[in-house]
């Protein structure tokens, strides 16, 4: 059973319509495919049976056609997030999704909004158009792409190579491979459409991200016009397939810097565990391990920038998949051991890759107000690759965040919330960040709590109480993650700080509202007002969409603001980071059926990086003076200089430089020979 997200809604053939009747004319043996949505008569075609549901994509409706009474097989165009589409593998059910729905040569990058963390084929078959031939994907392509296919093959006079035509092909090739191996699971058959894909390589490298594993040489009942490739009909004599998504992630940790390593077991019928490798050291997850943390402060600076990923099967001897471009990973430069000196200086140490003065492996420091928008703070070059960076200008600021840039690489993004609570006053506080195990024994590590301190969670109910003679907690352990929200009550004679520090979550951030629910918290330190840069399910009905009702503690009252087609009334919610806040959505939550409310960020997205005009460093290199300096990608820079110091007169050097978005160097040619000399530079504007 294959099931297309899509409804018939009138006598015009659409193109995602046409998938049902393709995928049926493309499979060699009986299969029965609906649409999600309603059915019904398309003119030159027999009728139609569908589903009948709304919303007919996304995650739910695949969720639902995994599991029981239903468990289909297969899937195709829901759009479901990397979570849902793997579980659904779990289950049995494969989806196939296009690259990208335009029909345009364009690169796609599925992480641009953070669902993506890592790189490569993701948890769905994604899918571009081309032929058994083509050397590249012909229309979209990009980091995620696993397979190339078309309708008809190169021998067709007329081919379509749209993008809304490709998923089915592929699907009816599995289809086709999955009736002839009836006892194979979903990675066993992904695993054989690879290995009878036109770019496959057993030793490895046969992945590209211009064309994925290629064009699957499985036969469809039409379409094809090429020599079917031989797949194996033993699932042990599979080859391994690589992780998916693996990916490497800063981490403030417990004992210094950590790198979180994230991936997607590739689990055919004969997986046993996942291996990692960096250098000459090697790593083994347990079988069901999906994570592992790696404590680096002892062994920074790193001798190699990769960490390799592999799947390892069972059997005597155990099979080891090969190395793809995607599965070598560079490991970041990270943050950790923040902390607060003052309410005035917050401070954190770096690790970074070593840097040399004209290495030009500077990192720089960035800093925001609502993850958005990064502004530059300071490049630094650390010759060990280690070095604390203090911030002495936060006094005004209840919230910032900081991340490392080094070349093309991101650590994650840590930062900090204040909260004040007056003496006898109560606040709904929201801790968004990840800082160890998240209880309140070290959320509250920096918190100023001058007096006795309670808090109270409502789902579920948990409570924990602060003696400020002992330093204790009653209920140490008790968690506030994000996402939630709690009442904290100041019963102290002077106002509390409440300081909150940690790591920002990354990618796909899953958070649920359940009927009855009182009090949450968006799951990202953001202000309100930026919710729709991080919200991510286009399909699902939106908690905070037009309807609904937010409820903001002011200190004393709830004030009131709703959701109208126009806009907030009366204001968008003032919500800052760390506050909680309750809300009505504006649609009816089932009670046993939680309303999803996803969201995104990744350190990989691209984001506005704004670089003020710094020199980060001068250097004599024999008779030469070297200067760097932070630019901006496509704008030009000249040097000036001055030997007067009164720098009332300055020429102008001879070159012009081009900036890159990075460090970049002026060398002033036989210029160390004075007693003095004084350098600026100075955005060049060419004469019209």
């Amino acid at each position: 059973m294959a099931v297309v997200g899509s409804s018939v809604t009138s006598d015009n053939i659409i193109d995602i319509q046409l998938n049902y009747y393709m995928f049926l004319e493309r499979v060699q043996h009986p299969w029965t495919c609906l649409f999600a949505g309603a059915g019904g008569h398309v003119d030159g075609q027999p009728d139609a049976i569908g589903l009948g549901w709304i919303p007919y994509q996304g995650s739910g409706v695949l969720n639902t056609i995994a599991n029981p009474p239903y468990r289909y097989a297969i899937g195709m165009y829901l759009f479901p997030d990397l979570d849902t589409a793997y579980n659904a593998a779990l289950n049995g059910c494969a989806d196939f999704e296009p690259l990208y729905m335009g029909n345009a040569h364009k690169r796609v990058d599925l992480r641009d909004r953070g669902a993506i963390v890592g790189a490569g084929p993701p948890t769905w078959f994604a899918i571009s158009a081309g032929y058994s031939t083509s050397s590249q994907a012909e229309l979209p392509w990009g980091p995620q792409l696993e397979f190339i296919d078309a309708i008809r093959d190169i021998t067709d006079s007329g081919p379509s190579l749209a993008m809304s035509f490709c998923a089915n092909c592929t699907a009816a090739r599995y289809a086709n491979l999955k009736f002839s191996r009836p006892d194979w699971n979903v990675f066993d058959l992904r695993q054989g459409l690879r290995q009878a894909s036109t770019f496959y390589n057993p030793a490895g490298g046969g992945w590209r991200e211009d064309g994925g594993y290629g064009f699957p040489l499985v036969p469809n009942q039409v379409g094809d016009a090429f020599p079917a490739a031989n797949v194996t009909t033993n699932k042990v004599a599979l080859d391994a397939g690589p992780p998916l998504q693996p990916s490497a992630t800063g981490k403030c940790g417990p004992n210094g810097p950590q790198v979180a390593f994230r991936w997607y077991n590739f689990r055919q019928s004969t997986f046993d565990h996942t291996r990692i490798k960096i250098g000459n050291l090697t790593m083994d997850a347990g079988p069901g391990e999906s994570a592992l943390y790696w404590d680096v402060v002892n062994s920074w600076p790193l001798a190699t920038t990769n960490a390799e990923f592999f799947t390892v099967l069972k059997g005597q001897p155990s099979k080891i998949s090969p190395s793809e471009s995607y599965t070598s990973v560079p490991i970041p430069p990270i943050i950790a051991q923040p902390q607060f000196n003052s309410d005035a200086e917050f401070q954190f140490t770096i690790y970074s890759f070593p840097c040399n003065s004209l290495s030009n492996r500077f990192v720089r420091v960035y800093t925001s107000s609502d993850l958005t928008s990064w502004r530059l703070l300071q490049p630094l070059c650390l010759s060990n690759g280690k070095g604390v960076f203090k911030d002495s200008q936060i006094t005004n600021d209840n919230s910032r965040f900081y991340r490392l840039v080094q070349g093309d690489l991101h650590s994650q993004a840590l930062g900090f919330t204040r909260v004040t609570v007056p003496s006898g006053k109560s606040a709904l506080v929201a801790n968004q960040f990840d800082k160890l195990d998240n209880s309140v024994s070290n959320l509250f590590r920096f918190s100023e709590l001058s007096g006795p301190i309670s808090i109270k969670k409502e789902t579920p109910v948990e409570n924990a109480a602060y003696a400020p003679a002992t330093h204790t907690w009653n209920n140490p352990g008790m968690k506030l993650n994000p996402g939630e929200a709690a009442w904290l009550t100041n019963r102290g004679n002077s106002a509390c700080i409440i300081r909150l520090v940690g790591d920002v979550r990354e990618g796909f951030i899953l958070n649920s509202i359940a009927s009855g629910t009182t009090i949450l918290s968006l799951m990202l330190p953001i202000p309100f007002s930026q919710y729709g840069s991080f919200y991510s399910d286009a399909f699902g009905p939106d908690p905070l969409g037009i309807g609904a009702n937010v409820r903001r503690w002011d200190g004393t009252n709830f004030i009131d603001y709703y959701h109208q087609a126009w806009g907030w009334v009366p204001q968008v919610p003032p919500i800052q980071p760390g506050e909680g806040f309750s809300i009505v959505p504006g649609f009816t939550i089932p009670p046993d059926k939680p309303a999803s409310w996803p969201m995104t960020f990744s350190g990989l997205a691209p984001a506005p990086y704004y670089n003020q005009l710094t020199i980060t460093g001068l250097w004599i290199q024999g008779q030469d003076v070297v200067i760097g300096f932070s630019s901006v990608a496509g704008q030009l820079y000249a040097l000036e200089f001055s030997d007067d110091e009164s720098f009332s007169v300055w020429k102008t050097g001879p070159d012009i430089v081009g900036g890159t978005g990075d460090i970049v160097f002026f060398t002033h040619t036989n210029a160390s020979r004075g007693a003095r000399r004084f350098y600026r530079i100075r955005v060049y504007f060419r004469d019209p």
